[in-house]
């Protein structure tokens, strides 16, 4: 009955990765219409292999509770078909060999990135190029196939992640350097600095902590902080752009290095009030549609992921939702899985500058 269930949960997350990896391509003209049934299909598999395990724990119960509580806030304010199974698939995963999701992630992500680059260079689809101007230098940037340039490089640093964490008793050396060449390769295509930067940065904090197992043994207070990353880099990103100047030259430059992040988050700010329950946003990014046309009207987006979901999810599902973070970040230090815990504060930090991570197939460790 478990190898059933397991089955069941990998079909409906191999339907899930497929279908929202490649409804981020222009290939989403042929999909884009049918992901509503897509997700609810996925969510019906879940609910199945549910059914067929028929012993329920307390601390499950309690886990089911945390996640209906959750998925309410979604149900309010839902940006997306994609984002409706993630506390269904959080819940049906307790039970799953999480090395196994891992590397299920990072196989199938990284074919589907493969295939969708491919398609562009072959014509199939539309490989489109934007050259715009930042900190006087001209930036070309590439789509490779899909409809905004961060989406490949945020799916490579999903494939990192999840490969680093596979692989995390073994050797990384050679593996990271491969890593590292793989996302810079991507980062010359479509200059997504800041998402390449944090992979590299991830990889070198992985291979130290193989190299240096016993290092954190011994730093309890580092390692008490660091497990608060999460609601640290909330309120870092929060304070920075509720303070932002224009008439302050230096953060004037760490807006124009951070690609304009604190002014649009600072905007959005005297857009929509904090509230407990969240707002209806309605970001208008640089991103295209499956016809290759940007949507039109002011650009607004809020690339902070901690803003993102403050404006959309409200106050109360934020602190629920970090503390949680932290929690597990905690539990993965007193439990001596370095390595998880250096991704986790990996996809942290990722959150400052990119909200995407809040997507599960842009961020495996949800599962977690």
């Amino acid at each position: 009955m478990k190898n059933i269930s397991e089955k069941l949960f990998f079909f409906s997350y191999g339907i899930y990765l497929i279908f929202n990896i490649v409804n981020t391509s222009f290939y989403s003209i042929y999909i884009s219409s049918y992901m509503k049934y897509i997700m609810i299909l996925c969510t019906i598999i879940l609910i199945f292999k549910e059914i067929l395990c028929k012993r329920l724990l307390k601390k499950e119960f309690f886990l089911l509770l945390i996640c209906g509580f959750l998925l309410s806030f979604i149900l309010l304010h839902v940006n997306g078909y994609a984002m409706f199974p993630l506390f269904f698939f959080i819940y049906s995963a307790r039970n799953i060999d999480f090395k196994k999701i891992t590397k299920f992630t990072y196989i199938l992500s990284f074919v589907l990135l493969l295939f969708i680059i491919a398609s562009a260079y072959a014509g199939i689809i539309e490989n489109y190029k934007i050259v715009t101007i930042e900190m006087a230098r001209e930036r070309t940037r590439e789509y490779l196939g899909f409809r905004y340039p961060l989406f490949p490089q945020m799916i490579l640093f999903n494939i990192t992640a999840c490969f680093l964490y596979t692989y995390k008793n073994k050797s990384l050396i050679i593996k990271g350097i491969i890593l590292a060449i793989l996302n810079y390769l991507v980062f010359l295509k479509t200059d997504s600095r800041l998402s390449c930067y944090l992979s590299i940065l991830l990889i070198i904090g992985v291979i130290f902590v193989q190299l240096k197992p016993n290092f954190l043994d011994n730093k309890k207070i580092l390692c008490y902080i660091l497990a608060l990353s999460f609601p640290i880099c909330s309120i870092l990103s929060i304070g920075m752009t509720l303070n932002y100047n224009i008439n302050d030259s230096r953060m004037v430059k760490l807006d124009e290095f951070l690609g304009g992040r604190l002014h649009l988050g600072k905007n959005s700010f005297n857009e929509y009030n904090i509230n407990l329950f969240g707002n209806n946003t309605e970001y208008i990014g640089a991103g295209l549609d499956q016809y290759g046309r940007r949507t039109v009207g002011k650009y607004n987006y809020v690339d902070c992921l901690y803003i993102n979901m403050l404006e959309k999810y409200g106050l109360i599902f934020n602190i629920v939702f970090l503390s949680l973070l932290s929690y597990i970040l905690y539990a993965t230090y007193k439990t001596k899985n370095y390595v998880l815990f250096i991704i986790l504060i990996g996809f942290a930090l990722h959150g400052i500058i990119d909200d995407l991570e809040i997507y599960l197939y842009y961020n495996a460790f949800w599962l977690a």
